[in-house]
């Protein structure tokens, strides 16, 4: 299944007073160094097996519960065990060299402790299954949300002697069973120029968790650090699926440029309209430029933004692709340098575009009500509203002469960015105002 194993020292366990603070840091639990073998009088290696340890050969005293044959092979065979499904064969010694830890594997061998205990952690942080998190539309890759299930460790210990192995049989333990959950997260907020300017918007991506891999230069460092130390050696596209977290984006739409970027990286097309491969740094170290607090309170938080200019205080669209191991992620959002969109709508129909709040009634957007709230009331000058829903290829309806009768309005929710076509009564034409600030 997913994850990986790596060595847990007992002093790192048992102790008691502050860490690493020798005036009050004590350690109860003897003993945590061993001599392996006991004496020097005994031999490491004899007829039938020996131990996987010789302190007095060269190997210094034993430290519980560091491993005792190299990681990832077996003491008997010497046999590399690691399952791996990547292609390359490096990502587990990619890991490695991440956290500085030789001692990460699929099978770890060591010596229990004078108690018969001994330790090690597991990381789910590697081989994972992402069937379960959504593909995202505009990217394909896995759109991973917290609590999103994303594989499943199976670990047992097979118990042995120390020296003589095969003596008596070996014991296989019961096998324990871990579901890993997603804690990371990506976002994208459209966020005020803090310096006050209405000309100016920052749209932000965010990431956290394994989707933080924040980049490693420029005062910057990865959140979680599995696999991201090596990620400035690749590229995307490359056979190594480890990309550095990098973001594009686009002005599809609207009227506006992109004046700035946050890693101070060109700009490019007609009116600067991409900001390609933009590098993510980290909030808690990044110590030049501009940044915004984390969200929900966080320490920290990954981000890449771009800066953009409206002149006319109009409406533009932007395009954002971020690039990662779990594939590429797209977010298209409707950047608003005012308040309201006007629509005038003409008899007996006219086709808009939903600007407003995504997911709002159709009431509270005909009424000016709810996340309206700055939009008019033209509620008894419209007879119809129809969307088209792609999933069930059909017709959705909403009729305010039929709020009250029972399911004769299947269009409960307009959907920011889609299109529908509103029917008003005669002689017409409407202007209709709609708040379009709401997610900013």
């Amino acid at each position: 299944g997913a994850g990986f194993i790596k060595q847990v020292i007992k002093s790192d366990v048992y102790f008691t007073g502050t860490a690493n603070a020798p005036a009050t840091q004590d350690f109860p639990n003897p003993y945590y160094i061993q001599n392996v073998p006991a004496s020097p009088y005994i031999a490491p290696i004899g007829a039938g097996g020996g131990y996987n340890w010789n302190t007095f050969g060269g190997d210094g005293p034993y430290v519980f519960w560091e491993p005792v044959v190299t990681p990832g092979t077996h003491p008997e065979t010497g046999g590399v065990i690691d399952i791996t499904t990547d292609p390359t064969g490096v990502t587990l010694a990619q890991i490695r060299a991440a956290y500085g830890d030789d001692s990460i594997t699929r099978d770890l061998t060591l010596y229990t402790d004078n108690h018969g205990e001994a330790m090690v952690a597991a990381n789910g942080d590697f081989n994972t299954n992402l069937t379960a998190c959504a593909t995202n539309s505009l990217g394909g890759g896995k759109h991973c949300k917290v609590g999103d299930a994303v594989g499943t460790s199976t670990i047992h210990v097979i118990a042995d002697y120390p020296d003589i192995r095969g003596k008596h049989p070996i014991v296989h333990s019961n096998d324990v069973t871990i579901n890993w959950k997603w804690g990371g997260f990506k976002q994208l907020t459209i966020e005020d120029d803090p310096a006050g300017n209405n000309q100016f918007k920052f749209i932000v991506f965010r990431a956290l968790d394994r989707d933080g891999f924040c980049n490693p230069i420029a005062n910057a460092v990865s959140l979680h650090p599995v696999l991201s130390s090596v990620d400035a050696l690749f590229t995307v596209g490359t056979a190594i699926t480890d990309p550095i977290e990098n973001v594009d984006f686009m002005i599809d739409a609207g009227e506006g440029i992109i004046i700035a970027r946050s890693d101070a990286g060109s700009l490019t097309g007609g009116n600067n309209q991409f900001a390609n491969g933009v590098l993510t740094f980290s909030t808690a170290l990044r110590t030049v430029g501009i940044e915004f607090a984390p969200l929900n309170g966080a320490a920290d938080e990954c981000q890449a933004w771009i800066k953009v200019s409206n002149s006319l205080l109009g409406i533009l669209n932007v395009l954002v692709i971020a690039h990662d191991d779990e594939g590429d992620i797209g977010f298209d959002a409707i950047v608003d340098f005012s308040s309201t969109k006007n629509y005038t709508l003409t008899f007996k129909w006219s086709l808009i575009t939903w600007l407003g709040k995504d997911g709002i009634s159709p009431t509270d957007a005909l009424k000016g009500t709810g996340s309206n709230d700055k939009g008019n009331d033209i509620f008894d000058q419209v007879t119809a509203v129809y969307g088209w829903q792609a999933d069930a290829q059909d017709w959705l309806g909403f009729f305010p002469d039929g709020v009250a009768v029972p399911g004769a309005n299947d269009l409960v929710a307009l959907k920011e960015g889609q299109a529908y076509w509103v029917a008003i009564k005669a002689p017409g034409p409407v202007t209709w105002t709609v708040q379009t600030d709401v997610d900013q």
